[in-house]
C-alpha cells in the first residue's frame, strides 16, 4: 500500500508542475514574481514574504473558484 501512495503523490506532484507551466498560468507569473519581489524589497522577512505570497494565491483561488461556481450554476 505504501508504494501506491508514493506513486499517487508523485503523479500528483508531476501534474502540479506541468499545470504550473500551462498557457493559462504563464501570464500570471510576472505578476506573482513582482509581488514577491516587492514584498522582499520591503524587508518583511521570510514570514512576511510567505504570507504575502499565500494571500496572493488565495485571492486568485477565491476569484477563479467563484467564477467556476458561477458558470456551473
Amino acid at each position: 500500500m505504501g508504494t501506491e501512495i508514493n506513486a499517487t503523490l508523485g503523479a500528483a506532484f508531476l501534474a502540479g508542475v506541468l499545470s504550473f507551466f500551462s498557457p493559462c498560468i504563464l501570464p500570471l507569473l510576472p505578476v506573482y514574481v513582482s509581488q514577491l519581489t516587492a514584498a522582499a524589497g520591503r524587508r518583511r522577512g521570510a514570514w512576511g514574504t510567505s504570507l504575502q505570497a499565500a494571500v496572493f494565491v488565495l485571492g486568485f483561488t477565491v476569484v477563479f473558484v467563484g467564477l467556476g461556481m458561477a458558470s456551473s450554476f
